[in-house]
């Protein structure tokens, strides 16, 4: 009995020992339910969470995407502006190049007219020095043949004739000598032309030698007197483009080139359906004389406009308002330092367009 008694107690025991960890069971299955609920809840939390991130990076990466596509459209129209900006700056280059070559070439020709005028001046000035000694030399030779001749005249009882012809000058200059003596007016008379100056010298006839006949030959006088002239003559060139020693007589001098006068214009309003080809004919059609014309027929305009410059003569023509069609203006042409200050504008040309 006792050993029952003992086994029962033992067994209470074991059942209230087991009942107690039963409700430790019970208690900690209910605390674990409680936090599943809870790792439940977070977990959902967390899918929603990891939902919203992904769709903002799938927002982030699209718009990243965007931004590298428009930027990279960006940098291809900032390479064709630089492209195009180095086209323009090359082209200039060349026409600055261009421009300083012909402005030496006009330099040089001026410095070589303005050579060739002096140099004409002073041909001139030599040629009509050359002519004047000719002449004074031609009528000295004269009048020594005339005195020569009046010198060996024969005795005043005889009538005796001496002539002296001299044809020595290119320029038909001629030189003629007439010396006659009669015995009853006791006096020589010489008779001296040349060409278009006649004159009679009057000398008493007081010789006592025989009469003499001289007869001077043409070619002896010639010789002496292309002898004398190498002596005289001074080295001068003579263009024979611009100077022509017969007609120096009648030259007049030189006649200035007058220079051209050119003014500027900004035309606007150009409709888009025209063209460059049709401005230059429509101009030149009305009597303007265009220099230079340059066309700007941008896209992003509603209108095309252009740059023109005329002659100044044709400026009270293109300035009248009846002169261009309805829509279309017209002001002075204006230079980009003077644009820029009028309009306070600091941006680079290059980059952006004013016009």
């Amino acid at each position: 009995m006792n050993k029952l008694e003992k086994a029962s107690s033992d067994l209470d025991k074991k059942l209230s020992s087991s009942a107690k960890d039963w409700d430790q069971l019970k208690h900690e299955s209910g605390k674990l339910k409680k936090d599943t609920a809870i790792l439940s809840k977070n977990y959902k939390g967390l899918q929603n969470d990891v939902k919203i991130e992904s769709s903002r990076i799938n927002q982030i990466s699209d718009t990243r995407f965007l931004g590298v596509q428009s930027i990279k459209a960006k940098t291809d129209l900032l390479n064709d502006k630089v492209k195009e900006i180095n086209d323009t700056l090359a082209s200039t280059q060349e026409k600055s190049a261009s421009f300083s070559q012909s402005i030496t070439d006009i330099r040089k020709r001026l410095s070589k007219a303005e050579k060739e005028v002096n140099c004409l001046d002073k041909t001139s000035k030599s040629y009509a020095n050359i002519l004047t000694t000719k002449i004074d030399h031609i009528d000295n030779i004269s009048t020594v043949d005339s005195s020569y001749c009046s010198s060996e005249l024969a005795l005043p009882d005889v009538h005796r004739t001496i002539n002296l012809t001299n044809n020595t000058d290119s320029e038909g200059i001629h030189s003629t000598c007439s010396v006659n003596q009669k015995s009853r007016h006791n006096k020589i008379n010489v008779n001296v032309s040349n060409d278009s100056n006649d004159g009679i010298i009057e000398m008493p006839s007081n010789i006592t030698k025989q009469s003499l006949k001289h007869n001077r030959s043409s070619s002896h006088a010639e010789s002496k007197l292309l002898q004398d002239e190498s002596d005289r003559s001074i080295p001068v060139h003579f263009p024979r483009s611009t100077c022509r020693p017969t007609q120096s007589s009648i030259f007049s001098g030189f006649v200035k080139n007058s220079i051209r006068k050119v003014k500027r214009f900004y035309i606007g309003g150009i409709n888009k359906s025209s063209t460059e080809t049709g401005m230059r004919t429509y101009l030149s059609q009305n009597g303007i004389r265009v220099t230079h014309l340059r066309y700007f027929d941008k896209q992003m305009r509603r209108t095309a406009s252009a740059q023109v410059n005329i002659d100044a003569q044709d400026e009270c023509k293109i300035r009248d308002p009846s002169f261009w069609p309805p829509g279309v203006f017209m002001k002075d042409w204006l230079p980009w330092s003077v644009f820029r200050s009028e309009k306070d504008i600091t941006q680079d040309p290059h980059t952006k367009s004013w016009i």
